[in-house]
C-alpha cells in the first residue's frame, strides 16, 4: 500500500462527499497509442512495454495504481484556537467546499489545495481500479460517476453557465475543458479525445484509524 495525494477543486469534493463521484479521469502526457497492453479480458491496464537492454518490462505510467491510498488535497484554511474564539482547542481546519464558515474577522486568502498537508486532509480514498482510455470512449454512466447529477446542483453557474439543457457528455466535455490549459487542448481538450488514466475508488478510513 503507497499512500498519496490527488486534488480536486471544490466542486468534485462537493460531489465525492455526497457520493456522487467514484471515479476520476486524468490526462496521459505520453502518446500510448500503439504502446499499451490488455488483461485477459480486453480492459487496457495501466502499463506500456518499456525497453531495457535487451528485453522489456512494465513500465507503470499512472502514479495511481489500486490498493495505493490517496490524501484529497483541497482548498484548506487554518485557524488557531483564539482565532475561532475557543482558546481551549490548537486550531480548526476549514474548507472552502463547505462554504467560507470562518469568523468573519478572520476571512483572509484561502490556502492552495497544492498546499495542503497529509495531517489537514479531510477525505481518503482506496484506489480500486486504474485503466486507459479514449477520454470520448466515456459513457453516461461513467459521467453519472465523475460526479455529474441529474439537476447538476454538484456544480457552481461560473462552470455550467447556460449548459442545464444540453446532454451530460457536452457538459462534462465544458467541465474537462475548463481544467485543460487553453495553449494545451489541441492535445488534451475533448477535441482532441485524448487517451486517460481512468482512476476509480471509494472513501475509506484514514490509515491508522476506524
Amino acid at each position: 500500500m503507497a499512500i498519496k495525494s490527488i486534488l480536486f477543486g471544490s466542486e468534485m469534493i462537493r460531489a465525492i462527499l455526497e457520493g456522487h463521484k467514484i471515479c476520476t479521469r486524468r490526462k496521459i502526457d505520453k502518446d500510448i497509442s500503439n504502446r499499451f497492453d490488455v488483461d485477459s479480458d480486453g480492459k487496457v491496464v495501466a502499463y506500456i512495454e518499456q525497453a531495457t537492454g535487451d528485453s522489456y518490462k512494465p513500465e507503470v505510467m499512472c502514479k495511481y495504481q489500486p490498493g495505493d491510498i490517496l490524501y484529497v488535497r483541497e482548498t484548506w484554511d487554518y485557524l488557531e484556537g483564539w482565532k475561532i474564539g475557543d482558546s481551549g482547542i490548537a486550531g480548526q481546519y476549514f474548507y472552502r467546499a463547505d462554504g467560507d464558515h470562518r469568523p468573519v474577522s478572520w476571512r483572509g486568502p484561502w490556502q492552495s489545495s497544492v498546499h495542503m498537508s497529509r495531517e489537514a486532509a479531510r477525505i481518503w480514498l482506496l484506489v480500486t481500479d486504474v485503466q486507459a482510455e479514449r477520454l470520448q470512449n466515456i459513457t453516461v454512466e461513467d459521467i453519472r460517476n465523475e460526479g455529474i447529477t441529474d439537476d447538476y446542483k454538484t456544480y457552481s453557474q461560473e462552470y455550467l453557465e447556460n449548459l442545464r439543457t444540453v446532454s451530460y457528455p457536452k457538459v462534462f466535455a465544458a467541465i474537462w475543458d475548463s481544467a485543460i490549459k487553453k495553449s494545451d487542448r489541441d492535445c488534451y481538450g475533448w477535441a482532441a479525445n485524448p487517451w486517460v488514466w481512468k482512476i476509480t475508488f471509494q472513501v475509506c478510513d484514514k490509515p491508522g484509524e476506524k
